[in-house]
């Protein structure tokens, strides 16, 4: 998982499929959660915490909600890996 989790920091464009973020969404379960909207969307959220990232389920997953993502699980990161890592979400 850390692997897919630095690869999401590093390059935002290298996930391209939406279970990419789902494992990373189940590896951090249950701070994170997710559910399908419709066929043509889901959400990643975390409970008692205010915003939810949607991303569409038909199209090529796009940069901006891979930066969305990482985000929302950005303290969730394990101290090491984020030092392993050496940047921040805003790059």
């Amino acid at each position: 998982m850390k692997k897919l989790v630095l690869k999401m920091l590093r390059n935002p464009q290298a996930i391209t499929r939406l279970e990419e973020l789902v494992a990373v969404a189940n590896y951090f379960a249950p701070e994170v959660q997710y559910r399908e909207l419709s066929k043509h969307a889901m959400a990643f959220y975390r409970p008692n915490r205010f915003g939810e990232v949607t991303i569409p389920t038909t199209r090529q997953i796009k940069r901006v909600y891979v930066r969305q993502f990482a985000e929302l699980i950005y303290d969730l990161i394990p101290q090491e890996w984020l030092e392993e890592w050496g940047g921040t979400v805003d790059e």
